[in-house]
């Protein structure tokens, strides 16, 4: 695959100028590029027909219900249609849709600002990946379930966190994961 092939669609909900940075920038890279709005049926007329998707936050959609529902729909589209997605904001409003929308926690984010000169780079790994992220795994072992609970909060965001409560059960959790 190259540039000239790729198809990338920027969804914006509401206009920025930096959309047209990354459009500008994809564009110099000979990337096919469409940008559109919240317009769903336009949105679901390219599901399937496209490399990538670039779902552009300019705020937090947690304080905009019409906001979070047409992000709902769009991403309900391109989970039905198997599509590669990737998410791009400031790193809060990222962490916001991520909480309040399980779905989206397993795609690549973009965090702003992007350094531009390394967003082909970018594109091509999310293209590669599939604009998923697998996180990586970390095992608690505390005898304190309340700390352990408490920590587990502060990178649950980041990482698929695992709780056990001693080390005979860490060792059996590690068994068993090396075993399945």
């Amino acid at each position: 695959m190259n540039a000239e092939e790729t198809h990338i669609v920027i969804i914006e909900l509401n206009q920025s100028v930096m959309v047209r940075g990354i459009k500008n920038r994809l564009n110099e890279l000979h990337f096919k590029v469409t940008e559109l709005g919240n317009d769903l049926p336009e949105i679901d007329r390219h599901c399937g027909k496209v490399d990538l998707f670039i779902l552009y936050l300019s705020e937090s959609i947690t304080e905009n219900s019409d906001s979070a529902d047409t992000v709902a729909k769009i991403l309900e589209d391109v989970e039905m249609d198997k599509q590669k997605m990737v998410l791009v904001g400031e790193k809060n409003y990222l962490a916001d849709i991520s909480k309040s929308m399980t779905g989206l926690k397993n795609y690549e984010r973009f965090n702003l600002p992007i350094d531009m000169s390394k967003l082909g780079d970018m594109i091509w790994e999310a293209l590669e990946t599939g604009g998923t992220v697998e996180k990586k795994s970390i095992l608690i072992v505390d005898d304190d379930p309340d700390y352990a609970k408490m920590v587990k909060t502060w990178i649950n965001e980041d990482y698929t966190v695992n709780i056990v409560t001693g080390g005979t059960q860490a060792i059996k959790f590690v068994t068993k994961k090396m075993w399945t």
